[in-house]
């Protein structure tokens, strides 16, 4: 994926990276979907990432399970809450 987009956010272009070769590494993931004010071209340095990881039912548990371990190598975890899904949701620094 080409990141030259944000060039002039680089903390979250550096976290995106860490996360997008992780995950694409990952042969349960299907895909993954960025959305929110980065993936409109409208972010800030103040913006988060908003991803999707997508996968095979079959997969969802475990990387749910695995996914706080796995972030853990992103970076230094500064918020942790349930979503509107009730599943976990997490901001990493």
């Amino acid at each position: 994926m080409d990141l030259d987009f944000l060039a002039h956010l680089p903390a979250q272009r550096d976290l995106l990276e860490r996360v997008l070769a992780c995950y694409t590494a990952d042969e349960r993931v299907l895909g993954l979907m960025l959305y929110g004010s980065l993936a409109q071209g409208e972010g800030d340095e103040f913006s988060d990432i908003d991803l999707n990881v997508v996968t095979d039912p079959p997969h969802h548990a475990d990387l749910l399970a695995e996914a706080p371990v796995t972030a853990g190598s992103f970076g230094r975890l500064l918020y942790n809450f349930r979503g509107a899904s009730d599943e976990p949701t997490q901001f990493y620094a």
